[in-house]
């Protein structure tokens, strides 16, 4: 869950996607794609999931 990982910091190195040519997503697409999913289900308080 996200929750978990709040004020995680991750070392992570992306080298080898970026020489594959990959890209990573930009952060405020992610945000808004993850806030769309959670409002989606019962983690936000609702949609599915709620009666």
């Amino acid at each position: 869950m996200v929750r978990s990982e709040l004020g995680r910091e991750r070392l992570v190195d992306s080298g080898k996607a970026r020489a594959l040519g990959r890209q990573p997503r930009p952060t405020e697409q992610t945000i808004v794609d993850t806030a769309t999913a959670l409002a989606g289900t019962s983690r936000l308080g609702g949609g599915a999931g709620q009666a």
